[in-house]
């Protein structure tokens, strides 16, 4: 493993968001142990990023409640945050961490139009900024994987195969149509920053013009909006990672809300993603690489 930053790590942000879509307003979040799992978070992506970029969804009573009587959801965000703060001032020797406190969540792309504003913004010299879910454990030999197969002049992204993927698994790379199960999923994925900075992820993907129901899953509209306008830098890649090289924990929600968002998130992401570029009009349909298998780590 990678004692060091890499010289990929160099130029890389990475980016989690933590948000309370589905949590009731009377429940209190166990504000340890997602404190704990930022810290982790944290000291895991200053192995292999430059800066890392915090987006926490922030209820607006918190801020604009004249009486300051808050629900047990509010004072325990407000324990949350003041946790998080701790974990960015104890390693700020280490790395650059920004937090951004969003009071206007929306469905999906405000916070990640905000982070990719952020990076823009507080590492102009990035080359690319890697969305990683909070419940995503990796180490530097994964995200190492993905820089070596890509290439910032013709790539805008890529990602690695996430159970509920339909990926092509072949011992050469093949394109095959882009929709919501075979394109790479901002859970964990790797963006040109310098290219997706020109255009952000559109406002079609909030389901704008339609309807919420079919908000998400940004990647498919994104990237074929992309290949339109720029088919000669905008190549999407899928690659499978060792098994060793990562690990989805979404069996840690205790809340059922949140594992019922997700699982109806999942099964809905071909219709949502359908939904979308029939609102944008595209007639070229987007594609997608899917890479063989990195079968084993780079060598030290």
């Amino acid at each position: 493993m990678m004692s060091a930053l890499s010289e990929e790590g160099k130029n890389c942000v990475t980016v989690t968001r933590l948000h309370w879509k589905n949590h009731s307003k009377y429940q209190e979040i166990d504000a340890e142990e997602i404190s704990g799992s930022v810290q982790l978070f944290c000291h895991s992506a200053a192995k292999y990023s430059s800066g890392i970029i915090l987006v926490i969804q922030v209820p607006l009573l918190l801020f604009t409640k004249q009486d300051g009587v808050h629900e047990p959801f509010e004072n325990t965000v407000r324990s949350v945050l003041e946790k998080i703060q701790k974990v960015i001032a104890d390693l700020a020797t280490v790395i650059t961490i920004k937090l951004i406190q969003l009071t206007y969540w929306g469905e999906f792309v405000p916070a990640l139009n905000a982070a990719l504003t952020a990076t823009c913004a507080s590492f102009p010299d990035s080359k690319v900024i890697l969305f990683q879910s909070l419940e995503v454990r990796c180490d530097s030999r994964a995200v190492a994987c993905l820089f070596d197969h890509f290439e910032l002049e013709e790539d805008l992204v890529i990602g690695c195969v996430l159970p509920g993927h339909k990926y092509t698994k072949l011992d050469v790379g093949v394109f095959v149509p882009l929709d919501g199960c075979t394109s790479p999923w901002n859970t964990f994925a790797m963006w040109n920053l310098r290219l997706l900075s020109k255009i952000g992820f559109p406002l079609i993907c909030e389901g704008i013009g339609t309807d919420t129901s079919t908000a998400g899953v940004e990647e498919v509209a994104t990237i074929t909006l992309f290949q339109t306008l720029f088919p000669l830098q905008s190549k999407a890649k899928l690659l499978e990672l060792p098994e060793a090289a990562f690990k989805w924990n979404t069996e840690q929600w205790a809340d059922e809300k949140r594992q019922k968002w997700h699982d109806e998130k999942m099964r809905r992401k071909i219709w949502r993603a359908e939904r979308q570029l029939e609102r944008f009009g595209l007639v070229t349909k987007g594609k997608v690489l899917h890479l063989p298998p990195c079968v084993e780590y780079r060598k030290k």
